[in-house]
């Protein structure tokens, strides 16, 4: 009987990182878009930029998943100018996908040297040249995030 504690244990905890490699190669998280919103940074005098940002997140597996948290930073010419974090829980069903839209907030100051540039851009539909980094927390491990996207 003493013999079986430790197999199962083992068993258990070779399941347990089988499921975690499992998670970080087949569930995708990505930030799929990135909106400006001239009528919110408008209203704040342009003292801070606003983006809406969709966030997907695709789960092949069989069973489903909750995501935990997520934590998002945003570089913009190789410098941070804003991040995301929430901590809600989101149900992502077995063999699906499930989208979230949060707000960015990049304070001008953070892009002073480019600010002028930036809304132009961004109001002649150009767009920016967003990196995003971070971590999606599931409550069977993470994912990191590490792409570049085009906010528009």
């Amino acid at each position: 009987m003493k013999g079986i504690l430790p197999l199962i244990l083992g068993a258990g905890a070779y399941f347990y990182f089988k499921s975690l490699k499992k998670l970080s190669e087949n569930v995708k998280v990505k930030v799929t878009r990135a909106d400006f919103s001239n009528d919110l940074s408008r209203a704040d005098l342009y003292t801070n930029l606003y983006f809406k940002v969709n966030v997907q997140v695709s789960n092949p597996e069989a069973i489903g998943l909750t995501l935990k948290s997520l934590a998002l930073n945003f570089f913009y010419k190789g410098r941070a100018v804003g991040s995301i974090f929430k901590n809600e829980s989101l149900s992502v069903p077995a063999q699906n996908t499930v989208s979230a839209l949060t707000t960015l907030k990049i304070p001008t100051f953070n892009i002073f040297q480019n600010v002028q540039q930036a809304v132009q851009d961004l109001n002649a539909g150009k767009g920016l040249d967003l990196q995003v980094t971070g971590k999606a927390e599931f409550e069977a491990g993470s994912i990191l995030i590490n792409e570049k996207i085009k906010a528009f």
